[in-house]
């Protein structure tokens, strides 16, 4: 190897030095020139660049010595001052690639929406293909002349990142027994931070109401107003208000706490959560439907009650006739004792043989018959009518009305938290090969609530791969899509819930929060205007946006109550039809109408054979009975055979005789008015039933009948009775029984006297 020495080394420095000075010059005067050169370009293309910096105030840069690493010279930079402007990049005072690295990157970085993508172009027309990536620096933007329409405006800071739900059933209960410990150790700031635990929980996870947990705090407000703690009592009460606000009960409780708490001053507030109270059972459409099968069934049970009291009425005053014209079936030796005991017995057999009540009161109907006037008869056939139709009403009634158990179920796990078993059986019935689509999106649902966002969407996604098109699981996927950050996926989404469902009000707002997303303002306002068209009640809490909690800052499509209701009715009104056949037919019940026809023969039969079989009637004057075969005599104007020989044929009864059936008479009168007054204070239209308008009584004893059941709470055939509001069933009917029980006394009143 060959060796330099110093003095060689030195040398060979200064010719290399020498030879180089020409070609720094010429390097030196090619970087002057540059700025001039953009300069021309910039006003040949008719743009004006913003004012440059004087080259001395420019950074100084540190000569280098021996070629550091990139890195080291360009990482300070952008960390000491902000990034420069395109038109600043240009004239770098070091052209080599290591110096113009940084400016690449810098691009890219720039924010996505609006932004045109990364471009090389020359420095002049750099600004307004980067527009919009300006704002977050903080040089001057361009004037307004030189930007596109829509990047007039700049756009608004990004969001913050989307708040992920925590929270389960199990947190609910822990809250709630950590209130409970508190409540026992009288520490009322920690039973407040639960109480406020308890109701962040249900708007973080975004469920409508907690059902269990508000019965279970009515259930503790009874309890401290029956031990006189009334302030207590209501701060329970409006507990249970905030997590079931849809529960009636709790506004009820809630009132009985003010009145308890507040006395007389809060008659109020009391009336306020009254009203509460009246409104729940009305806006909430399982309570309305409920109410309005409840109602229907009730009318049906009515008709029933009032048909079997008008029956027993008109049975009690004509069935000694009947017994009267058994009797003639016998040998004279008979005794009327022995024939009327004989005759009880065989109307009684239904009842001791538990035939049902069809047959029992078709029995007696068929006793009576021939000794019912017209409007009597038409009130005995439309007893029977509404026996027969009752179990056919009921099973309609039950499968309109009334949930099934997988609807309750559904019901449950859409609104209420603490439904993990209702949840178990869902998930069990979504294993099926063609599972119902309703059960896929409550489930779906309730896991996107909760935070399981890959659950979420394997459900929604399996849904509309067997069901597409159902606009609220497209809208529900978009909001899961939109939470996992895939922006893009979700606008899909929601486009395809507004072209499934123009008038999807939760589908418009959510994707103007998709467009905000990607910084497409105009987009945005648009969408989200037209949402609040749609449905102004639903989008106007949700505009302003700034609750980042991925429950709240999205809105979900419910599972809709036509879905809840319909599931899982097949069959349901069939069991219960059958169920009510059993309880009025008995034995009868898989031929209930064979058994009516059997019953109306024999009903139109007597009706024929009324004249052959010549019945005893009711003598007008003393109430016996008018009988041809006991007087063959009988001159046929209605009258019994003495009454006959004392006002007709005057001379044949003698005077004392006359006399003392004057007084019968007048006693037989008496009484019966004494009946028809009796009658209309008992029963309301009991009176005109007796005193000859039988279809007016009826009407009067349905109408009582209805009035009463419902006031008196006894019309819940299809849930169990809410408590806390009978109060308020017993003012409503109570105050409408008042009235017509009032008109009907009054009018029997008058048309006997």
């Amino acid at each position: 190897m060959l060796r330099t020495t110093p003095s060689a080394r030195s040398a060979k420095a200064r010719t290399i030095g020498l030879g180089a000075r020409p070609f720094l010059l010429a390097l030196a005067v090619g970087l002057a020139a540059a700025p001039a050169f953009a300069a021309v370009e910039a006003v040949d293309e008719g743009e004006s660049f913003p004012e440059r910096a004087p080259p001395a105030k420019a950074p100084r840069r540190k000569p280098r010595r021996a070629a550091p690493p990139p890195a080291e010279d360009e990482e300070p930079a952008p960390e000491a001052e902000p990034p420069p402007e395109p038109a600043q990049i240009a004239p770098e005072p070091e052209p080599e690639p290591v110096e113009a690295a940084p400016e690449p990157a810098q691009r890219e970085a720039a924010p996505r929406g609006n932004a045109a993508p990364p471009s090389l172009e020359p420095p002049a027309a750099a600004p307004a293909a980067r527009a919009p990536a300006a704002a977050p620096a903080k040089a001057p933007p361009p004037p307004p002349q030189t930007l596109p329409p829509a990047a007039a405006l700049p756009p608004p800071p990004p969001k913050g990142p989307i708040v992920l739900p925590s929270g389960d059933s199990g947190d609910l209960l822990l809250h709630f027994r950590a209130r409970q410990r508190a409540l026992l150790e009288q520490n009322p700031k920690k039973a407040a931070a639960e109480a406020d635990a308890l109701r962040a929980l249900r708007e973080t996870l975004d469920f409508p109401d907690l059902f269990t947990a508000g019965a279970a705090l009515c259930r503790e407000a009874a309890r401290e107003l029956a031990s006189g703690l009334g302030p207590q009592a209501l701060a329970t009460a409006t507990l249970a208000t905030d997590l079931a606000p849809d529960l009636p009960q709790a506004s009820y409780w809630a009132a009985r706490a003010e009145l308890a708490a507040g006395g007389a001053g809060a008659l109020g507030r009391a009336a306020r959560d009254a009203w509460l109270a009246a409104s729940a059972e009305v806006a909430e459409p399982r309570l309305l439907r409920e109410q309005a099968s409840d109602l229907a069934a009730s009318a049906v049970m009515a008709a029933i009650i009032a048909g079997c009291l008008a029956l027993l009425i008109l049975l009690s005053l004509d069935l000694r006739y009947a017994f009267h014209d058994f009797h003639h079936l016998f040998p004279r030796a008979a005794s009327p004792v022995q024939t009327t005991l004989l005759g009880g017995i065989l109307l009684a057999m239904p009842w001791l043989f538990h035939l049902g009540p069809f047959l029992a009161l078709a029995s007696l109907a068929l006793a009576v018959w021939l000794y019912l006037t017209g409007g009597e008869r038409a009130i005995a056939a439309l007893l029977l009518g509404w026996i027969v139709a009752a179990p056919f009403c009921a099973g309609e009634i039950a499968r309109w009305g009334a949930l099934s158990p997988l609807g309750e179920d559904l019901y449950s796990v859409e609104r209420d938290l603490d439904s993990d078993l209702a949840a178990a059986r869902l998930r069990a019935a979504a294993e099926a090969a063609q599972p119902d689509a309703a059960v896929l999106f409550a489930l779906a649902h309730r896991q996107k609530r909760l935070g399981d966002l890959e659950g979420a969407e394997r459900l929604y996604r399996r849904e509309l791969a067997l069901f597409p098109g159902r606009a609220a699981a497209e809208n529900d996927l978009g909001n899961v899509l939109f939470i996992e950050g895939n922006l893009e996926g979700a606008r899909a989404q929601y486009e395809a819930a507004i072209d499934h469902d123009p008038a999807l009000a939760a589908a418009y707002f959510n994707l103007g929060q998709d467009f905000n997303r990607l910084l497409l303002l105009e987009q945005s306002q648009q969408a989200q205007r037209h949402a609040l068209e749609l449905d102004h009640a639903l989008i106007e809490p949700h505009v302003a946006g700034d609750d980042l909690r991925a429950n709240r800052y999205l809105i979900d499509a419910p599972l809709s109550w036509a879905e809840i209701s319909r599931a899982g009715t097949e069959g349901y009104g069939r069991e219960v039809r059958a169920q009510a056949e059993a309880r009025l037919f008995g034995p009868l019940a898989g031929v209930p109408l064979a058994a009516a026809g059997v019953v109306a023969g024999l009903l139109a039969l007597l009706t024929l054979l009324a004249s052959r079989l010549r019945p005893c009637s009711q003598c007008v004057k003393c109430g016996r009975a008018v009988c041809g075969r006991c007087d063959a005599d009988l001159a046929g104007d209605g009258l019994c055979g003495q009454c006959v020989n004392v006002f007709i044929r005057r001379s044949v009864a003698d005077p004392p005789a006359r006399i003392r059936k004057e007084a019968r008479v007048k006693a037989y009168q008496a009484f019966r008015q004494s009946l028809v007054r009796a009658l209309a204070l008992l029963f309301g239209g009991g009176g005109h039933l007796v005193g000859g308008q039988p279809l007016v009584g009826y009407a009067v004893l349905w109408s009582l009948a209805f009035l009463a059941i419902n006031a008196a709470g006894a019309a819940n055939f299809l849930r169990a009775p809410l408590g806390g509001l009978w109060l308020v069933r017993l003012l409503v009917f109570g105050l409408l029984l008042l009235p017509v029980y009032g008109l009907a006394v009054r009018s029997a009143f008058s048309d006997d006297r």
